[in-house]
């Protein structure tokens, strides 16, 4: 079964990075219904991509974006790769300035995917 308690209306948007997938006691909890941005980097030890990969499946307005051999830490962090946390910055600003600020436009969110095109992949 799906849950609806854990949904909150006044959530319009949301961004998650390295999501795992959790099943809650008594039934699940599917983000739908607003656009979600899930970053997730390609060589994390901690949660692997597969789970994000799952988040991204049950969604309906997702967009997942894979940081090519970032670790768990640096798309939070930058840990020993700063460039990557600029790139994160970059996505979650302009991701939220779209979808909850409304001071940008969709096609600004595509040209931040363009900017960085290789070291994303966006699904």
């Amino acid at each position: 079964a799906v849950l609806d308690s854990c949904r909150d209306d006044r959530i319009s948007a949301a961004a998650v990075v390295a999501p795992p997938r959790i099943d809650l006691e008594g039934g699940e909890f599917r983000f739908s219904g607003r656009p979600l941005l899930i970053v997730h980097g390609t060589a994390d030890q901690i949660i692997g991509l597969d789970q994000s990969e799952a988040v991204h499946a049950e969604a309906d307005d997702a967009l997942l974006v894979s940081v090519l051999d970032a670790d768990h830490f640096q798309t939070v962090y930058g840990y020993e790769r700063p460039e990557v946390l600029s790139i994160s910055e970059e996505l979650l600003t302009t991701f939220f300035d779209v979808h909850l600020a409304g001071v940008a436009e969709l096609d600004e969110l595509e040209g931040v995917f363009a900017k960085h095109a290789d070291e994303v992949t966006v699904r």
